[in-house]
């Protein structure tokens, strides 16, 4: 390669078919759909999706040709790079995943004109389809609707295959993608088929449908109005926080794949954020409550001891004015030279009451034991 990314034509071409156009992107600092536009505008012939994977196994290929021109000017991949740093903006995120998923799984976006090694679940899916009537509900007619362990698809008779290619397509698309497409029946969902989309663990629960039109039929009183196929086919995700692509007619539903991709995919990362946010949240929370309850433990328990120390303090204050009244007793008593031997034993049994009522003593008395020293009254038994 020229250090300066000057190239002719002839020489673009042979650098095209010796390796891939992303490779080259990457080689030399410019954008996929930059490496494909330089071609065409050159109208120099690059290897189409699958030729480096025939390569790959030494399957046969086709190289085209280079068509002569008399335009011969040379091609500056410096230029291009330049213009593009000048002339692009940034992508978006989902701008980004698109052209990623396009230019990757380019062969894949394309839904075939027949079934070609239908996936399982289109198998299952067109064997079930085959024996169905059409339904009668209501003023509803003319849709097939696939059992409820079955690939979900709700079509008219003449939208079948169509739904079944491109349900074909949707599946192995995401299966290239990493993600994984299930069936399964649950009863929450009311008796609908159960077909999720998994990705990256999380799953969106999605069915192939085909919108109905309102048919008038004028009657002499009042009209009737019954609902018909309409040939449009739409992917919804049938959920509360439901999405929907629809055809068009000028985008039908099978050039929608890539879009389809990006936002399950976007989606799925943003609920997964979210998911992992609420359970973030969740653990902070009950960080945050646990810390709230044992601070609340530890001021009720400050409060019981404080409650305590006060009381026990009272206590302590009435014990000691009960030692001084009897003191003085015993000082009186002295003084009028009365101190009986009655008195003498009430005074002891007097400062032993004192020393069952002191906290800092608390001297046991088997006939006080059961008595509450606040009320001075015996406790009642639970039993009575």
């Amino acid at each position: 390669m020229k250090s300066i990314k000057t190239f002719s034509r002839q020489e673009l071409y042979d650098l095209v078919w010796s390796k891939p156009l992303s490779t080259i992107a990457k080689e030399n600092d410019i954008s996929f759909s930059a490496i494909k536009k330089i071609c065409k505008d050159n109208n120099v012939p690059y290897p189409g999706s699958g030729y480096w994977s025939k390569i790959k196994f030494n399957k046969e290929v086709v190289k085209i040709p280079l068509p002569q021109l008399d335009d011969n000017n040379e091609i500056s991949f410096n230029e291009i790079a330049k213009k593009e740093v000048i002339e692009l903006k940034p992508l978006s995120e989902k701008q980004q995943l698109k052209e990623e998923i396009e230019n990757i799984l380019e062969r894949y976006l394309k839904v075939p004109e027949r079934l070609v090694k239908p996936h399982k679940l289109i198998v299952e899916a067109k064997n079930d389809l085959k024996n169905k009537k059409s339904s009668h509900f209501h003023n509803t007619k003319g849709l097939i609707c696939t059992s409820k362990e079955v690939f979900n698809i709700n079509v008219g008779k003449k939208s079948i295959k169509r739904a079944l290619l491109f349900s074909d397509r949707l599946i192995k698309l995401l299966i290239k993608r990493g993600h994984k497409v299930v069936v399964r029946y649950n009863e929450k969902y009311y008796n609908h088929n159960g077909t999720f989309v998994i990705v990256d663990n999380e799953p969106f629960k999605i069915g192939v449908r085909e919108t109905r039109k309102r048919i008038i039929e004028k009657g002499k009183y009042w009209n009737n109005y019954d609902y018909i196929p309409s040939g449009l086919l739409t992917l919804r995700i049938e959920e509360f926080h439901g999405y929907e692509w629809k055809d068009t007619k000028r985008d039908p539903l099978e050039n929608k794949l890539s879009k389809i991709i990006v936002y399950l995919e976007l989606r799925a990362a943003s609920e997964k954020k979210e998911r992992i946010e609420r359970e973030m949240q969740r653990i902070e929370n009950e960080r945050k409550r646990k810390i709230e309850e044992e601070i609340q433990k530890r001021k009720e328990l400050e409060l019981v001891n404080v409650r305590s120390l006060i009381h026990k303090s009272q206590l302590w204050k009435k014990a000691d004015d009960l030692r001084n009244y009897i003191e003085e007793i015993e000082v009186k008593a002295i003084k009028k030279n009365n101190l009986t031997e009655e008195l003498k034993n009430w005074l002891r049994w007097a400062n032993q009451k004192a020393d069952w009522y002191d906290p800092l003593v608390e001297k046991e008395d088997e006939l006080l034991e059961q008595v509450d020293k606040d009320k001075l009254e015996f406790q009642k038994s639970r039993w009575c």
